[in-house]
């Protein structure tokens, strides 16, 4: 066994680097198979759209060559909103997920009563600042024919809601560790991965456009 590690630039027309990414792999010779450590980002010098993406890319593109079917990733709180949109999902087993299983949909406003009741009181405190009609989005999973009401992605996305608004990070963060288990290491961000479906769409659209191909400098 051993471990690899990588890095990848991206270079704009002038030469100059505008985003880079790293992470480690782990060849377990045992199982004779391949795994990924999470690693890096950065573009934040040269905030191009679309930077981040392409990194992103090139990291599937290396998991694909590798036969891994897990990509890991350690995100802060400012860049879940961006994780998610690639399809990064929290880590966690299924205790950890913050389920509550619901009799019928129309249960859902009594499962949400706690966390309605903090936002009107928020809104109170920080009138103008966080608008009237702010509402929180319950994100709900059938399993089996059985519907779940998810806790922790919808403190995930009112999170998101109210981060956009003057000064409510605060209160984004508190209401985001306050429904999310603790062992998910909120404080300072949480664990994600790509797998899945999330990772079968990330190949599709890839596909015909491969990255890895083109670059000038490649040692394996």
């Amino acid at each position: 066994g051993g471990v690899m590690y990588e890095e990848y630039s991206l270079l704009d027309k002038t030469g100059e680097i505008v985003g880079c990414k790293n992470f480690a792999v782990d060849y377990n010779s045992y199982y004779a198979e391949y795994s990924m450590r999470t690693g890096s980002m950065d573009n934040a010098s040269r905030d191009l759209i679309g930077v981040g993406a392409r990194l992103d890319q090139i990291h599937v593109e290396r998991a694909i060559e590798l036969g891994i079917d897990r990509i890991p990733r350690f995100a802060v709180f400012t860049g879940l909103l961006y994780h998610l949109k690639m399809g990064f999902l929290p880590d966690s087993t299924e205790e950890d997920l913050g389920f509550t299983k619901i009799s019928k949909l129309s249960n859902i406003d009594s499962r949400l009563s706690e966390m309605c009741d903090e936002l009107k009181e928020y809104k109170k405190e920080h009138i103008g600042i966080i608008p009237k009609d702010l509402k929180i989005v319950p994100i709900v999973v059938n399993k089996a024919n059985e519907y779940f009401l998810d806790l922790k992605q919808t403190a995930i996305y009112l999170g998101f809601a109210l981060s956009e608004c003057i000064m409510a990070k605060t209160y984004a963060h508190k209401i985001m560790t306050r429904y999310i288990p603790s062992k998910m290491s909120f404080g300072k961000g949480v664990r994600m991965s790509l797998s899945g479906e999330q990772l079968k769409h990330w190949q599709n659209i890839i596909k015909g456009h491969e990255i890895l191909p083109k670059l000038t400098h490649r040692y394996i």
